[in-house]
């Protein structure tokens, strides 16, 4: 982001022309306002002694009230003619108002000079008193002068004897509308009669002598550079101070958009700024829970529908599979049903075929009682019939059954059993089942002359038997394979063996409700069979 569109940026410039305003109306008012009424308070009072006394040394008064009570007032009459003369040489306007404090006589150099607001302010100063007054005085009519008045007719003088008072003055300045004081005004009424009272009022500019306003002027320039630094350092420090906790929460609202929710506010402040800190904090605790909540219901979602996948492919495996089992067993039972229904046997091979099919028909029957208890098993209700029992007396007994099979078979047979009574706890029929069908698989893929070995003995709290082989190795990517249902190493699926290819499935259950360990491994003369059972040291 520009420098120039971040809050940090355009609120170091509000601030700064704001302070910069307020600055230059200090800088204004003392200048224009508080310098004025320090420095031409000297000045005015020298200045307004001086034009007031020149009115007085003239017979200004006397003429016009003469002119003003027995002649008509014009501006070529000889009093105005005084009035502009007097203008001329004392640099200042000479305006009158009648008694209404209304204007009655202005010259042209004032009319040009002196705005309408001016004019205004001096009407209403000398009708409500002055606002701005450097010399105020009572209005006070005491000091009545007897004037005669000669006009020469021909060879003929003639005198007019006339009365007029003159009241004290008061100075005040002239303010604008909208601008400072320019001028300064010396007002005095004069009484021309009982109820005629006109007030002449002197205009002076206002000037600038004292020592003070060159002081000021010199140095103003370096108080506003000093200012001017200050402001500048307290907005970046208060710009900072209001915009380090916006920053701090647009880092973490950009870190949420990338989901990221390790950040947190340190906001501590209770403004707006404090409570969105723990609004943001607050969603980003519930987003991150949701998130995750999410994730966790997503890798789920997968397992079950990996699972799903792999029970399809097991049930359709299982379909093939037990389809496989009944095909080649039917096949055969229908074949030689048929050639006893057509005659086509003889009758010496009857027999053979009879026994062929109650061979097969045995085949399935087994087939289907395997597949209804390993149905029967894998069921949340099933349960074992737990009891103790001596597990070396269980194998000498298995033994003694398979002794005959294995001498017939030309199978060397070892057995090692390390102590008597070792009794566990477990149901003693289904580990049978379990230690017959290793014994089984053990004679089905032993050749003649190789050797069959049983251990059994203890491991500290469990006891450990297993069924050991000579023959070849189950392949590596077969060996975890083998627990499943109708699998087998042979592709081909030989009957040979005269297994149904449920036998480890049925295992697998049984150990598993018996929480066993159990598994099967390559040796280097081939492959053993194994689990254990949990000791009872009586």
């Amino acid at each position: 982001m520009k420098i120039y569109k971040g809050i940090t940026f355009k609120l170091f410039i509000i601030l700064i022309s704001f302070l910069l305003f307020f600055m230059g109306i200090l800088v204004y008012v003392q200048i224009f306002v508080v310098g004025r009424l320090y420095m031409t308070t000297e000045y005015a009072q020298e200045m307004e002694k001086k034009l007031y006394n020149k009115l007085l040394e003239t017979d200004f008064f006397g003429s016009y009230t003469y002119i003003n009570l027995y002649c008509p007032l014009n501006k070529d009459s000889t009093i105005m003619k005084e009035v502009k003369n007097y203008e001329n040489v004392n640099k200042a306007y000479l305006i009158i108002f009648d008694k209404d404090f209304k204007l009655k006589y202005i010259t042209d150099s004032a009319k040009k000079t002196l705005s309408k607001s001016n004019l205004n302010y001096i009407s209403k100063n000398l009708s409500t008193g002055p606002i701005d007054s450097i010399v105020t005085h009572t209005h006070k009519f005491d000091n009545s002068q007897q004037r005669t008045f000669s006009i020469s007719n021909g060879d003929s003088e003639k005198y007019y004897p006339f009365t007029f008072s003159i009241g004290d003055k008061q100075t005040f300045r002239v303010y604008g509308k909208f601008t400072p004081s320019k001028y300064i005004a010396i007002s005095t009424p004069i009484q021309l009669n009982k109820n005629d009272v006109n007030n002449i009022v002197i205009i002076m500019p206002e000037v600038f002598t004292s020592k003070s306003s060159l002081i000021l002027k010199k140095y103003v320039i370096y108080i506003i550079i000093a200012s001017i630094i200050c402001i500048l350092i307290l907005s970046a420090i208060f710009s900072y101070l209001i915009t380090k906790p916006i920053i701090g929460i647009n880092k973490v609202a950009s870190k949420m958009i990338n989901l990221d929710f390790s950040s947190k506010c340190n906001v501590k402040s209770d403004d707006e700024l404090g409570n969105l800190s723990k609004s943001l904090n607050y969603l980003s605790g519930k987003l991150n829970d949701t998130i995750e909540n999410l994730y966790l219901a997503n890798n789920q979602l997968k397992k079950d529908l990996d699972l799903q996948k792999e029970l399809d492919l097991l049930r359709k495996d299982f379909i093939a599979s037990v389809s496989h089992e009944f095909k080649t067993p039917i096949t055969l039972i229908k074949g030689y049903t048929e050639s006893l229904k057509d005659d086509v046997a003889e009758e010496y091979e009857r027999e053979d075929i009879y026994n062929i099919i109650t061979t097969e028909v045995d085949k399935m029957d087994r087939l289907i009682q395997d597949l209804l208890d390993l149905s029967q098993m894998e069921t949340d209700r099933y349960t074992l019939n737990i009891t103790e029992f001596y597990i070396d007396e269980l194998l000498e007994y298995i033994i003694k059954k398979y002794i005959l099979l294995l001498k017939e078979k030309n199978i060397n047979f070892e057995v090692f059993i390390e102590g008597k009574d070792i009794l566990v706890s477990g149901d003693s029929f289904k580990i049978e089942q379990v230690i017959t069908n290793f014994l089984n698989n053990a004679i089905n893929y032993t050749e003649k002359n190789k050797k069959i070995t049983l251990c059994l003995k203890k491991e500290d709290t469990l006891v450990y038997f297993s069924v050991e082989n000579e023959g070849k190795n189950i392949p590596d990517e077969d060996i975890k394979k083998i627990w499943e249902k109708f699998y087998r190493v042979d592709k081909s699926r030989n009957q040979k063996s005269g297994g149904t290819g449920l036998g480890l499935a049925i295992c697998k259950v049984i150990l598993d409700h018996h929480r066993s360990i159990y598994g099967a491994k390559n040796t280097p003369t081939g492959v053993k069979f194994y689990f254990k059972l949990h000791y009872l040291n009586k």
